[in-house]
This record gives structure tokens, C-alpha cells and sequence, in this order.
């Protein structure tokens, strides 16, 4: 709690109060923080200090502070960024900061930092070549480690919040049809990994949950699969770790096909392990040849090698999700039960992702009632208006 000392002082010109406030500690330096007053009476300093320590209890007074606004980017790494965020999170927020924000902002006093200096920031960074994505971060970064200067009573308020950043547009999606699907699948069959792909395709799955899952997490009487881990790349090393928000879900329906390349594919694996004698024991599906974690950058290079063979259309990794979302839902599955297999916490996610799929189902849906009550002629008309 606050404290506020009255002294008495007899200068030249007569008596005068000083009132002394203690702020606590710094909380980036640790040292002591004081603030000092000066009334011409008792009774203004005591009416004083009550104004103080109120505003103080509120959080209302800003304490004088030399601290940068790089010195502020550090602390809140360390102190809230590396307790509440996986590892591959940690790295990316923390090249932000060294690459972009601290050279650009990292030496203004944090106190003097205004909406101007930023925005102008935000343009330098866009002049110099760097996609409008990298500075929506930047923005990020810097707000939230603002945010928190204010909540420790560093800062009046969060500049960042009066600058409006460069939206990145969200990357096109990407789909596979039916036939170009079937055609990568055939091809990937011959896969080092196993059936990894067939597994990506059916489930919808992530690339790192993919990897991340072990034969434990398969239920092949009830031809379901848990989904409790994930692998991510950090450092240049990868990591097994929980999924990103720590909750386990189960995706059920595996197709009996899947199930059988599984079984074949764990025969073969069991067989590696015998015959090498070592082999570490993380219990993963797919691992590398020596059983450890698949690195993410050699299943991209396995990708692109069966897209070639297969002769189809590059789409991104992640667009093999979309692939397996839009397929289920051209084919009338329940949006609830695509929604619940993709991990989704709402329905309304999955539509308004996939909005192009169920738009077109709306479409076909009107015609299919307009010829049933109207007669065949009903959809030419459509197509003629």
C-alpha cells in the first residue's frame, strides 16, 4: 500500500511542507520509487497526500521513468510472454522484437512514445519491403507490452491503441476435388513416413498434430483417433509438446482403409526397431528412419516430391485441411460434425470458413425444391434469369 511522509522545511521565503510518496519498486529495475511535493501549508500537503494516495490506489499517477521502450519489450518477454505461450510462439515474438521493433523504437524513452512515432514506424517498415503481416505483429507485440506498462503504472495509456495498423490479407484458399485428391493419395502411398498423408487427408488434422501422435492415441476397434500432442519446430530443433490450447479431442470415423495402412505401416515399424536396437521411445506414428520426430521441413520436402509425381495442382500443406473440410461438406455432411472433426469451439467458425461450400449447397438446395414443386423447367429458368 502507498505511504506519504509530511516534512517541514524553513527556506528564505518562509516554512514550507514536502510531501514525500513512495511508489514502490520499479518493477523493470527493481530500485525504489519516490515522489516529492512541495505545499505551502500543513493543511494543503495533508490534503494533498490524501490526493496522492488515492490516485496512486487507483492507478492513476505515473511515476518519472528513463526506461526505453526496448528495455520494456525485454521485460515483458521474460516476465509474462515466456510463462504463457508454447515455445514456437515464444521464438516467433521474440524475433519480432529484436528484428523490427527494438531498432526502430527500442530507444525512445518509453514515457515520451507517442501514436506519431509509431505510425511512423509502421510506414518506414512497410517502405523498407516488409509485408504488411510483419508489422500487424509488430503492432501486436508493442500493444501488448504496453499494455502491461500501464497495469504496473509505468505509462498513462497505450499509444499503440490509437494507431490503426496494415491488415494482412488472410492467404487464399486452396482445395483439392475429389479426383485430384485420389490422385495424390495413390501417389504418396509410396511414402518413407507411412501413411501420413492418407491421415491428413481423411482427418483434417495439422501438420504438427499429426506428427505428434502416437500409437497409444489410435483406437482401431473404435476406429478413432486422439488427438493429445503435437510437434513444432524451435530453434532449429523440434519439440513435442501439448496442443496449443492443452485440451485433447477425438476425431472418430476413421476410414477402415486408413486403419489397415496403419496396421501395416506399425508391422514395418516394429521390424526398423528390431533390427536397429535403439529406438527412442516416444511411441510416435511417423517418425524418421532412426524413429525420431519427422522435422517439419523434411515432410514438406516428402510433400512436394508425391504433388510432382501426382501431377496436381501445389496447394499449401495446411490447404490439405481445407481439402478434407470442403470435400465432407460437397457431400452433405453435417457443418456441426465437420466443425467438431476440424477442432473448431464453434459451427460458426467452419461456416464462415468455408461460407463458398454452403453457399453453393444453398443454391442447389433452392433448385432442388423449385423443380419439385414447379417441375423440371424450374432450374433453366433459374439459369436463364
Amino acid at each position: 500500500m502507498a505511504r506519504g511522509s509530511i516534512k517541514k522545511e524553513q527556506r528564505k521565503d518562509g516554512p514550507r511542507y514536502i510531501l514525500t510518496v513512495d511508489l514502490g519498486k520499479d518493477p523493470l529495475t527493481g530500485e525504489r520509487r519516490q515522489r516529492r511535493f512541495t505545499y505551502r501549508t500543513k493543511r494543503e500537503a495533508e490534503r494533498g497526500r490524501t490526493e496522492k494516495l488515492g490516485e496512486i490506489d487507483k492507478g492513476t499517477v505515473v511515476d518519472r521513468s528513463n526506461q526505453t521502450v526496448g528495455e520494456l519489450l525485454d521485460y515483458w518477454l521474460q516476465t509474462h510472454a515466456r510463462h504463457h505461450v508454447r515455445p514456437k510462439t515464444y521464438e516467433c515474438y521474440e524475433q519480432t522484437i529484436r528484428v523490427h521493433l527494438k531498432p526502430g523504437l527500442g530507444a525512445i524513452r518509453l514515457q515520451k512514445l507517442t501514436p506519431d512515432q509509431v505510425k511512423t514506424f509502421y510506414a518506414d517498415k512497410l517502405n523498407a519491403g516488409c509485408g504488411k503481416r510483419t508489422v500487424e505483429l509488430c503492432h501486436r507485440r508493442l500493444s501488448q507490452a504496453l499494455k502491461m506498462a500501464m497495469e504496473l503504472g509505468l505509462v498513462a495509456r497505450n499509444v499503440a491503441q490509437s494507431v490503426n495498423p496494415p491488415r494482412a490479407r488472410a492467404k487464399e484458399m486452396q482445395t483439392w476435388d475429389m479426383d485430384q485428391a485420389q490422385r495424390f493419395l495413390e501417389a504418396a502411398s509410396g511414402s518413407g513416413y507411412g501413411p501420413v498423408w492418407a491421415v491428413v487427408l481423411t482427418t483434417g488434422m495439422r501438420r504438427g498434430k499429426v506428427l505428434g501422435l502416437r500409437w497409444r492415441d489410435v483406437d482401431f476397434e473404435r476406429r478413432v483417433i486422439h488427438v493429445r500432442q503435437a510437434v513444432v519446430p524451435v530453434g532449429g530443433a523440434v519439440q513435442i509438446g501439448p496442443t496449443k490450447n492443452g485440451r485433447s479431442r477425438a476425431i472418430h470415423g476413421i476410414p477402415a482403409s486408413v486403419l489397415t495402412s496403419l496396421r501395416e505401416h506399425k508391422a514395418q515399424q516394429n521390424e526398423l526397431r528390431q533390427l536397429l536396437g535403439a529406438w527412442p521411445d516416444h511411441d510416435l506414428l511417423f517418425t524418421s528412419a532412426v524413429g525420431t520426430p519427422i522435422q517439419p521441413r523434411n515432410l514438406a520436402r516428402d510433400y512436394d516430391r508425391w504433388v510432382k509425381k501426382a501431377g496436381v495442382p501445389r496447394i499449401r500443406i495446411h490447404d490439405q485441411r481445407h481439402t478434407n473440410a470442403t470435400l465432407l461438406l460437397q457431400m452433405g455432411t453435417d457443418p456441426k460434425v465437420v466443425s467438431e472433426r476440424l477442432g473448431h469451439s464453434q459451427t460458426s467458425i467452419t461456416m464462415d470458413i468455408y461460407h463458398h461450400v454452403t453457399t453453393r449447397q444453398h443454391v442447389e438446395a433452392g433448385d432442388r425444391i423449385g423443380a419439385a414443386l414447379f417441375g423440371t423447367g424450374e432450374k433453366q429458368a433459374a439459369s436463364n434469369s
